[in-house]
């Protein structure tokens, strides 16, 4: 899989920009021109070929007595949007539901306990994912969420040039400091346009050996919550 680096995408802007030679711009404002048409261009991709485009997973154990999990300490610090949170049950893992506010006090209340074979409910608040009701015991878990993009910073900083994607990276951050510079933008925004119709025309359906489908949404479990005396 192709890789553009940081440094990379400085040249290409700069030769874009027509800022080869110039001190007009320093490093750091083309820096930031790449990493905000970065998060733009994540945010593109995300939307055209759906939420799971960039998804990511990992499993973690609930902390016994505890409702909240820090999604920070979770994800490493990437947490963006939840796709998924699944806890270990009787037939491995099984999908947890969120709860709504009514249904809190009810759910954490020290009567509470599940059943075997229940799973949690959860709920993001803030940095923290809400388990309820309260684990009793260590529950292996998993969570299925789209990253934050991560700024690239250092010269040597990478990710995934899928299909050229990152020439749209260059064209916005490129555009933006014309635009600083009050110099016509006028190829360089019906180049922008060309480039995400590119993108959007492709999209429709990653896996192109299979359409998608309509998913299932009835529950094939309940929550039988369980009142201990």
């Amino acid at each position: 899989m192709a890789v553009v680096t940081l440094q990379q995408l400085d040249d290409r802007v700069r030769e874009r920009a027509d800022q080869v030679y110039a001190s007009t711009i320093t490093t750091s404002e083309i820096y930031t021109y790449i990493n905000n048409a970065k998060r733009y261009v994540d945010d593109l991709l995300t939307r055209c070929y759906g939420e799971d485009y960039r998804a990511t997973s990992v499993t973690f154990t609930a902390t016994v007595g505890a409702e909240n999990h820090s999604l920070s300490t979770l994800t490493s610090g990437t947490f963006y949007k939840l796709l998924q949170l699944s806890a270990t049950g009787s037939n491995g893992f099984e999908d947890c539901k969120p709860y709504s506010w009514k249904e809190r006090n009810a759910l954490r209340a020290n009567s509470v306990t599940l059943q075997p074979g229940d799973v949690y409910r959860y709920k993001i608040t803030g940095d923290n994912l809400s388990l309820l009701p309260i684990p009793r015991a260590a529950t292996r878990m998993e969570i299925v969420w789209i990253p934050q993009t991560v700024a690239m910073s250092s010269t040597t900083d990478s990710y995934d040039d899928v299909n050229g994607y990152s020439q749209l990276v260059v064209l916005r951050a490129a555009y933006a400091i014309k635009d600083k510079l009050e110099e016509d933008v006028t190829a360089l925004s019906a180049d922008i346009q060309a480039e995400e119709a590119r993108i959007v025309a492709s999209a429709p359906n990653r896996d192109a050996g299979e359409p998608a489908y309509v998913q299932d949404v009835q529950e094939s479990f309940t929550y039988p919550w369980v009142v201990t005396r």
